[in-house]
């Protein structure tokens, strides 16, 4: 509806619009809860108000940036590869800058030590000062600092920041609270504001976020245990809590000055989002599959012996406890839905058939565009059991942490965008070879379900039951439309696919096979890292085993293309696609006999204006040795696809006899 209205648009406008749109939603959304609650009778603690709002502030924040069609990382939040460095430089000088302050309190300042408090019970709310920073740092040192940099500079940038951040919190103060709270937003304002300047330094938002959680975790713990006691300066400690002190508030002002003055030049804003792969490889909020059954979950891991990495322990903790938490939320529908959408009807699906990093997103992205189309969402393929009821309980929270850009690379994304059906598969069956992904030391388990000839005949009736089972739930509400379908995976299912859903046509998309193979040892270095809980075992990566794939995928769609003499079936070039969207576009249409409207022509026209300046992923040239092995993998496959390039644009028709693979 935001779409509709042109709400979006305002995200792509200038830092003083995007920076009131901010404001102004996040108002919306307070105020909206505001009268909920006085309506329901009851009202918010000053102390409740404090932590609904800047939920509200970091909800809006990434909303408004998700919108804005610029990298993540000019609103700082790349993460370099020596991020986990600057985090832990970050806390040691924000812990430490308290822990000297608590000290000199204590010395010089007349404040004694309590050796009665609660120091055990104190730890944990301590720590809770960590996903505390982390969001203020994204909205305050990355979000405003970064819509206010290109026009004022990374100073007054953050400076403008750490004044954002004083005044919200001096809004949001409670009265009663120990200290006086215009000196706490001080020092909450300055904290942000070097956090700000830290950023800009490094180039990505670590040792920001370290600092300010360091100040937050020291701050908490002395006010929680109560560490000090006695009476002394308040100058140092007023009311025996460091946050709202004076002399804090002058070390934190200094030191701002002092990194202004001293600090080198300002490292160059990357490109586009940049997440370091050890970053990936540990981030344990990041996985496909946490929405799986837990007995899907518990049958795969006792297959695989588990063995999980110890770096990957946090994500699988995550993942189960998730997965958990959804299984009996979603228990219900997942007993019902089958029942009740069993006699539905699927009407005949579009099928976008092409290897991994083929362009199958692009042109599903462009497809999807047509009102006669429906395509599943991602929420739908995350969460097959319980999109219908039960998800909405959950969505908000996985949509806080939900990518507005793919890491591998940077096209758009978010839980309403179009998506893979196979994720649905393999979140609700073990026949995917999505598996191989989370699990890539079991990937002699999981890659055959590319290829229907390798499953028993029993697994095929599973996979296609499973197939139209999601279907028919995720239909619900699509009014008939057609299904347009994607999955790289598919590329070797086109006859199983067509025996399950007689009528059913099929886009094969084609990309030179050396730019295939680099954007997929980019995509393992990237979103697979996010995925998986094993690290790959040597010689059998992804990268090791794609060109394999690649060959006997493609070969195989060839030899189901030919069989069915190119019935049903376009083919294209990702390189005619990107040159020239709309006549080959056209073609496809033209082939499957589809209908051009003008609402599609509408949105289609819209679509490429905004991704006009989008650039594809760069990656470097392939070694020779890489060079050699798909070149020796793909074979006589090479050959069928010069002869492809080189035959005019438009349905391919079936290959001469001696051509045929």
């Amino acid at each position: 509806m935001l779409d509709r209205l042109g709400i979006w648009t305002l995200a792509r406008q200038g830092p003083v619009v995007r920076l009131t749109l901010w404001l102004g939603l996040a108002l919306a959304a307070g105020g909206a809860l505001h009268g909920a609650l006085l309506l329901a009778g009851d009202g918010l603690s000053p102390k409740s108000a404090r932590t609904a709002v800047n939920l509200l502030l970091f909800a809006s924040a990434l909303l408004v940036m998700s919108r804005s069609e610029r990298p993540a990382s000019a609103f700082g939040l790349a993460i370099g590869d020596r991020w986990a460095p600057h985090a832990l430089l970050g806390l040691a000088l924000g812990a430490g800058a308290l822990v000297f302050q608590a000290a000199l309190a204590v010395t010089v300042g007349g404040w004694s030590v309590n050796h009665n408090g609660e120091y055990l019970g104190a730890i944990g709310k301590a720590m809770a000062g960590v996903p505390i920073a982390v969001p203020a740092a994204v909205v305050y040192a990355g979000f405003v600092a970064g819509s206010l940099r290109e026009r004022l500079g990374p100073g007054a940038a953050s400076v403008l920041a750490g004044l954002a951040a004083f005044i919200v919190h001096a809004a949001l103060a409670d009265p009663s609270a120990p200290g006086e709270p215009v000196w706490s937003a001080a020092s909450i304002g300055l904290a942000i504001a070097l956090a700000a300047r830290a950023r800009f330094i490094t180039g990505d938002i670590a040792l920001g976020a370290g600092l300010l959680a360091g100040v937050l975790v020291v701050e908490r713990f002395v006010r929680k245990a109560p560490v000090l006691t006695g009476v002394g300066s308040a100058v140092l400690a007023p009311d025996r809590v460091l946050l709202p002190a004076p002399a804090l508030v002058a070390s934190l002002a200094e030191a701002l000055v002092a990194l202004t003055a001293l600090a080198p030049a300002e490292r160059a804003e990357p490109g586009r989002a940049r997440l370091s792969p050890a970053f990936l490889r540990a981030y344990p909020f990041a996985t496909m599959g946490a929405l799986a059954p837990i007995d899907l979950w518990l049958r795969v891991l006792t297959r695989a012996r588990w063995r999980v990495g110890a770096v990957y322990i946090p994500r699988l903790v995550v993942t189960l406890g998730l997965s958990a938490i959804n299984s009996a939320l979603s228990l219900p529908e997942r007993l019902l839905a089958p029942i009740l959408t069993r006699r539905r009807r699927i009407p005949p699906p579009v099928f976008i058939l092409g290897a991994h990093r083929s362009g199958t997103t692009h042109l599903h992205n462009l497809m999807s565009l047509d009102p006669a189309f429906w395509a599943p969402t991602a929420w739908q393929v995350m969460n097959p059991h319980g999109f219908l009821v039960s998800g909405w309980i959950v969505r908000p929270i996985f949509a806080l942490f939900a990518p507005w850009r793919r890491p591998q690379d940077a096209v758009a994304f978010g839980l309403s965008a179009p998506a893979e059906e196979e994720y649905a598969v393999a979140n609700t069956t073990d026949l995917s070879p999505d598996w191989s992904v989370r699990l890539p030391r079991e990937h002699h388990r999981y890659d055959r379900f590319c290829f229907p000839d390798r499953m028993t005949k029993r697994q095929r009736d599973r996979f296609g039951a499973a197939h139209r089972a999601f279907l028919r739930r995720a239909t619900v509400g699509a009014r008939g439309r057609t299904p347009l379908l994607k999955s790289p995976h598919n590329t070797g299912r086109l006859a199983l696919l067509a025996s399950l859903y007689p009528g059913a046509r099929f886009v094969h998309i084609r990309r030179d096979p050396e730019a295939v193979y680099r954007s997929n040892i980019g995509m393992q270095e990237t979103a697979h890292r996010l995925f998986q809980l094993q690290d790959p075992p040597t010689g059998g990566t992804y990268a090791d085993r794609f060109p394999g794939l690649y060959a006997q995928m493609e070969t195989r769609f060839y030899a189901d293309a030919d069989a069915r003499g190119w019935a049903g079936v376009a083919e294209v070039r990702y390189e005619d696609l990107a040159a020239d969207p709309r006549a080959a576009l056209g073609r496809i249409y033209d082939a499957l006999g589809l209908t051009w409207t003008e609402a599609f022509d509408r949105r289609l026209s819209a679509y490429l204006g905004r991704i006009a300046g989008y650039t594809p992923s760069g990656h470097a040239p392939l070694a020779e040795d890489h060079r050699r092995a798909l070149a020796d993998a793909l074979g006589p496959l090479l050959d069928r696809l010069r002869d492809a390039d080189a035959r005019p644009a438009g349905r391919p028709g079936p290959a001469p006899a001696a051509d045929r693979l």
